[in-house]
């Protein structure tokens, strides 16, 4: 099974789903995967929400550090 899905990009929401609507009655009942459509919009605030920006509260050794602090204490 493929690890990426292949995403194509329309200027409106409108668009996006009708594109997506035409190709469910296309392909018939449950044949319409593989393909995501969105806008650019939608696409940027999707990996906005899986990848943030970089930030961090913590990095990953201090986070030890915190750990073993409080379980000693």
């Amino acid at each position: 099974m493929p690890t990426t899905v292949p995403i194509k990009l329309y200027r409106t929401t409108e668009r996006a789903n009708a594109a997506a609507k035409a190709a469910a009655t296309e392909a018939g009942t449950g044949a319409a995967f593989g393909t995501r459509r969105l806008t650019a919009a939608g696409l940027v605030e999707e990996l906005w929400e899986l990848w943030g920006d970089g930030r961090a509260l913590v990095r990953s050794d201090e986070r030890q550090v915190h750990m073993a602090r409080a379980a000693a204490g």
